[in-house]
């Protein structure tokens, strides 16, 4: 009879943990990385078969990550603490990441703007159009969500992007939404949305200064394509750092 220590998987956790510290979790494979991440729900036993189970369950490793709670717990192994644990992977990721640009970032140019809205659309399983609304200096004072799902000019009142703006008391803002598609170029329904929202807000003399559209494969940006025709007696709508001042 092999004795303990003999075993393969004696003080593999260990080995594993020690492999981390040195190396970072840079090192590890998808399945190596879930297998770690189980230890912290399974105090004893081997997680490895589990991890495997969950990438072949949902395909991958951000497939994982984003699955229900209701549909990790029916992979074998997985109970309520580990489907718990998976779950919150991706919003600990989005709020790490939007706190990084501080707790009012400045959105004065378009690569701002974008690194914000790549934050907030982390892990997002459907579309969200959001309205970033800015003070007079383009830092941020609210991200405001005017619809999730499909998303046109229909589903978007007027009524509620000006009380949106008047609620935050916003000098200028940024329509920002994801495509769960890989692609980022505007439909025919973003550039009427666009136009509508432009329209809303000339009522109150508020600009709108870019319209934002975020993919998996990068982003589009309504001003930099120059589709922002919108105009006030200063001049071309643009971004704060774009300006002539």
């Amino acid at each position: 009879m092999a004795k303990a220590q003999d075993h393969p998987h004696h003080n593999h956790r260990e080995r594993m943990r020690k492999r981390i510290r040195e190396n970072g979790l840079n090192t590890l494979l998808d399945h190596e990385l879930l297998e770690y991440l189980l230890y912290f729900t399974h105090a004893r036993g081997d997680t490895n078969p589990i991890a495997h189970e969950l990438l072949r369950h949902f395909g991958s490793l951000d497939g994982v990550f984003n699955a229900t709670y209701e549909d990790l717990l029916k992979v074998d192994g997985v109970g309520p603490r580990t489907a718990e644990l998976l779950e919150l992977m991706l919003p600990l990721w989005r709020r790490y990441s939007m706190l990084q640009m501080g707790p009012r970032p400045k959105l004065n140019n378009c690569q701002r703007s974008v690194e914000y809205a790549k934050s907030l659309f982390i892990g997002a399983d459907r579309e969200y159009l959001y309205l970033l609304c800015l003070d007079v200096q383009c830092n941020l004072i609210q991200p405001v969500q005017l619809a999730k799902g499909t998303i046109d000019e229909a589903t978007v009142y007027s009524r509620s992007v000006l009380e949106a703006v008047l609620r935050h008391r916003a000098k200028s803002v940024v329509l920002v939404h994801n495509h769960l598609s890989p692609n980022y170029l505007p439909s025919r329904a973003d550039i009427l949305l666009t136009q509508k929202v432009i329209t809303a807000l000339s009522s109150i003399e508020v600009d709108l200064l870019d319209h934002l559209i975020i993919s998996q494969n990068g982003y589009y940006s309504f001003l930099q394509d120059g589709r922002m025709e919108a105009k006030r007696e200063y001049g071309q709508v643009a971004y704060a750092a774009d300006r002539e001042l």
